[in-house]
């Protein structure tokens, strides 16, 4: 059997995946759930010592919410902090993004601190009722 060597363009996908997984806070483990496969194949991938096929690499894509074509770009550019924030939490809600809205036009890191302690002591006492 012939051992397989990897390609750039094996090894420059398989960094643009590990890349991304860092990015977006996951596991090796919980990018294979995604990809249906073990996190050793993960690891190959990522090392560029298995080749991925287009239908696991769309997988990830898909479930990393980005296009597939990032991975054949020459010179992907970081996944902007909004797509990797959105891909964690998911679509934020009319009263969310009023609440976000709301809190930055609160100047200082007191008053900010305060507000957040005034937020978790509500979240409590409704939670009671």
């Amino acid at each position: 059997m012939v051992k397989y060597r990897s390609t750039t363009y094996s090894a420059a996908i398989g960094d643009k995946i590990k890349s991304l997984r860092k990015q977006f806070g996951f596991s090796q483990e919980r990018l294979g759930e995604i990809a249906d496969v073990t996190y050793q194949q993960i690891q190959k991938y990522e090392n560029g010592t298995d080749r991925i096929s287009t239908d696991r690499l769309k997988l990830i894509a898909d479930g990393l919410n980005i296009p597939i074509s990032y991975f054949f770009e020459e010179k992907s550019p970081k996944v902007k902090e909004k797509e990797v924030l959105y891909h964690a939490i998911g679509e934020l809600s009319k009263e969310e993004l009023e609440l976000i809205k709301l809190f930055r036009k609160v100047k200082g890191r007191k008053a900010r601190e305060k507000l957040l302690g005034l937020i978790k002591s509500a979240t409590k006492f409704i939670s009671i009722l």
